[in-house]
């Protein structure tokens, strides 16, 4: 029997198709966390270095075939480590150092079943990743591909957030003729979004000096117009002894280990959690009248006694001499009052007719603001203290 029919099968070339990706090898992830207030990496790589490794699967023609490891036909292998411009940098292997520093090792050797690894043995800093390329050529049959991968180390900061807060206004304003003299101040520190542990931290109360510098509270003599709680937190402050104003500040000595006492806080430094809040004094708006006058003198008087009296947005003030010293002053009309005019101190004072002349009588009062307690200095300016040692305080 004859052949019946005849047909040639051409053989059909499809260029094969690669899977490449880089991926970690073992167990040390890709995925740093950095701790500021110990200074630690977690993973550390310069003691565990990431390992990463390159991965090619080839499928020959349109048909499925078994996938292999094609590291073995990488070849023209590099790696590159990019700064945060962009600019590329060769890694190369000199011994056990590279260029630039921070990798362990990097085969490059074509063939090898492990080509193209690359050991990282630096930390990336957080928020600013370690940016590399990894670039080959794959030979595969006649054909060849070129590779290139980008690749990143991440490092995550994870540093307690820690803060702390006075539960004070950051500027309290106190008027002795309405306001308490007691302030109470309450810290509260937090790590995160929680309160912190206690043994985590100390509090450094200080206060600011005349001079501008900063130091504890109850290093000076003159630190006597604030008490501190014995665990630190809370502060009582007599606002009638605190002069004309304060600031005071609360550093923290911090360690989230448990060991705060091993903190040293250096003068200045900010950088540490820190709050702060000022105390001012002040008497606020007043006004001030001489009452019992009048617009005429009778010719028999011979003395007036007029009465200061003072008086702010909240009516009539008790006891104004606690805040007031006021001067008298009387003498004859149509000439200026001077301190040879004084009469007497005081909000009443018996005023002579004599004072004046046959035309009348001129009277005047000035008002000085009684100013807080403060600790009592010599000309020298050294502070007077009494045969205990205590401060003497004058007005």
């Amino acid at each position: 029997m004859g052949i019946i029919h005849e047909q040639v099968l051409g053989m059909l070339q499809t260029p094969p198709k690669f899977g490449c990706g880089l991926s970690v090898a073992g167990n040390v992830p890709n995925l740093q966390r950095f701790d500021g207030t110990t200074g630690s990496y977690e993973p550390n790589y310069t003691l565990t270095p990431l390992t990463v490794q390159v991965d090619v699967a080839a499928i020959d023609g349109e048909l499925p075939l078994t996938s292999i490891n094609a590291r073995t036909l990488l070849t023209n292998i590099h790696w590159y480590e990019l700064s945060a411009a962009g600019a590329r940098t060769e890694i190369v292997m000199k011994g056990n150092a590279s260029t630039p520093a921070g990798y362990a090792s990097l085969v490059n050797t074509e063939g090898a079943a492990n080509a193209g690894q690359l050991q990282i043995a630096k930390n990336a800093a957080p928020g600013e990743p370690i940016q590399l390329v990894f670039e080959a050529d794959l030979r595969y049959n006649s054909d060849v591909f070129h590779i290139e991968l980008p690749f990143s180390v991440q490092c995550r900061d994870t540093t307690p957030s820690v803060r702390c807060k006075f539960d004070t206004p950051d500027v309290v304003a106190f008027n002795p003729i309405h306001d308490s003299t007691t302030l109470p101040v309450v810290l509260t520190v937090w790590e995160n979004n929680r309160e912190a542990e206690r043994s985590h931290f100390i509090p450094v109360w200080e206060v600011r000096r005349e001079d501008g510098s900063w130091s504890e509270y109850g290093s000076e003599l003159t630190d006597y117009w604030m008490s501190i709680a014995a665990d630190r937190m809370s502060a009582s402050l007599d606002m009638d002894l605190m002069g004309d104003g304060v600031s005071v500040r609360v550093r923290l000595r911090y360690d989230r280990e448990g060991n705060p006492a091993g903190v040293t806080l250096e003068p200045g430094d900010l950088s540490v959690p820190f709050c702060r809040f000022e105390a001012t004094r002040t008497l606020g708006r007043y006004d001030s009248a001489m009452l019992n006058m009048t617009n005429t003198l009778a010719e028999w008087s011979t003395v007036i006694r007029p009465e200061v009296v003072f008086k702010d947005n909240k009516g009539n003030i008790a006891d104004p001499d606690k805040f007031f010293r006021v001067t008298v002053y009387a003498g004859q009309p149509g000439k200026a009052l001077t301190t040879a005019d004084v009469v007497g101190s005081g909000r009443v004072v018996n005023i002579p007719r004599s004072r004046g002349n046959a035309s009348g009588l001129k009277v005047g009062y000035s008002v000085d603001e009684i100013g807080p307690f403060k600790a009592w200095a010599d000309a020298d300016g050294a502070l007077i203290t009494d045969a205990d040692g205590a401060l003497l305080l004058i007005r």
